[in-house]
This record gives structure tokens, sequence and C-alpha cells, in this order.
């Protein structure tokens, strides 16, 4: 999963364009929609302000969260805690 905010998709962020990240699912939002999916194409594509964008994007995954209960992380950390081992 790639969340990308205000940042552009060019060869000096991403090297090899075709190689980079091909299996990920890519959240794009900029303010110029012209950006959006321009040389990476966008799964979820979210036009306007970083400013306006943060603070909804939170207040939508806490009311996941309200509704649909906090997932249960204790498999996801202790992959993390080994790969720091």
């Amino acid at each position: 999963l790639l969340i990308t905010l205000g940042a552009r998709f060019d060869d000096r962020v991403t090297g090899i364009l075709k190689s980079f990240a091909p299996h990920a699912k890519v959240i794009h939002a900029d303010i110029d929609p012209a950006e959006i999916s321009k040389n990476r194409a966008a799964d979820v594509p979210i036009v306007g302000s970083v400013k306006e964008i943060i603070p909804e994007l939170t207040e939508a995954v806490r009311s996941q969260f309200e509704s649909a209960g906090t997932p249960d992380l204790t498999t996801w950390w202790a992959f993390l805690n080994n790969l720091k081992e």
C-alpha cells in the first residue's frame, strides 16, 4: 500500500517506474488533478489540499474503527518484532 500525499511519481522518486512497487495499491492525493495517475495509476485518486485531506482521512479511519472495532494486530506486531531481530 502506497499512501502518497502531495508527491509526484517521477523518475527521481521511483527510479524505473515500471518496476516501482508493481503490486502495490496506490492512494494518491494531490491538489493538482493533472498529477493524479499521470505516471502511476492511482487505485484511490483524491484531488484536494493535503491540509484538508489528512483530517478527513483521519476521521474516516476513526469512524471505521468505531463501527468495526479495532483489528487484532498481534500477528502483525510479532512479524515486525521478528524483523528487528
